[in-house]
């Protein structure tokens, strides 16, 4: 609980790339509109050499502005004396390689991974695959945002696993057929504005808003999404644009979920 009516906070948010300043702004926006039912305010935004951004707030609310930000958005742990056995921590994919999964949730001199065999063992199929499949079935790149839950926390290393709800996310997703582009480093509504012309709205059956520069889109299975990822790379010129292709023996899920209004469950930590 907040020791007085002020207290600043780092988001699980990151500014940076040619949209950068668009994302500032969504993001001031989005802040703005969380905390417009409450008696609280943010004072400044502070962006982190690395992008992170950290938020001054000040207000009677304050202990519940914390908790709507920490459910809706993810608050990072300042050192790692805020990390706990069990705790549930949100956070970004730096890297998948063969020993584990690599993240950052913006601590320095502080190694926080899932060892190759927790995620494997997690994971559909995860003992037969080999890591570069399982890194675009489970969209594993960089900067994709995660939830881990906390198993082991020492004072260099920090030792996680897949949080289930970020794991039942994730398996609706990889299972259900579609072709996948991940758009990281441009805003929302550049974002929008580019599929919700002729082809690609016909192509993009649905995107997430992982974060304020962060979209994920699920294609057509029909639809190639490597070319079609090259065709909005070359508009949006993103920092991170990778895709997934359905796997062949997932694909014939694919229309089942298209029927179904529930094939888009929300990840834990989708932004409105």
């Amino acid at each position: 609980m907040p020791q007085s009516d002020r207290c600043s906070v780092k988001l699980n948010q990151r500014i940076y790339g040619l949209y950068g300043p668009q994302g500032l702004k969504a993001l001031e926006k989005l802040l703005n509109s969380l905390m417009k039912p409450l008696r609280v305010r943010i004072l400044e935004y502070f962006i982190e050499s690395d992008g992170w951004v950290e938020a001054s707030l000040k207000g009677e609310d304050l202990e519940a502005a914390l908790n709507l930000l920490y459910t809706t958005i993810g608050i990072l742990p300042k050192t790692y004396l805020d990390i706990s056995k069990g705790c549930m921590l949100k956070c970004r994919v730096l890297a998948l390689k063969e020993n584990g999964l690599y993240v950052d949730a913006g601590l320095k001199n502080v190694t926080i991974t899932i060892p190759i065999n927790i995620l494997k063992s997690q994971l559909f199929d995860g003992c037969y695959m080999a890591v570069g499949k399982l890194e675009t079935l489970y969209m594993f790149y960089r900067d994709f945002p995660v939830e881990l839950y906390v198993r082991e926390v020492h004072d260099d290393e920090v030792v996680c696993a897949l949080s289930w709800r970020w794991l039942n996310w994730a398996d609706e997703i990889a299972l259900s057929g579609l072709g996948r582009i991940y758009v990281a480093g441009v805003d929302l509504d550049t974002v929008e504005s580019v599929i919700s012309r002729k082809p690609y709205r016909d192509y993009v059956l649905d995107r997430i808003h992982l974060g304020v520069l962060e979209t994920l889109l699920l294609i057509d299975p029909l639809v190639n999404p490597y070319s079609l990822s090259n065709n909005i790379g070359k508009i949006l010129k993103p920092s991170v644009l990778m895709c997934s292709k359905p796997f062949k023996s997932f694909r014939k899920l694919s229309y089942a979920f298209q029927d179904e209004t529930w094939f888009n469950p929300p990840p834990p930590f989708q932004i409105p």
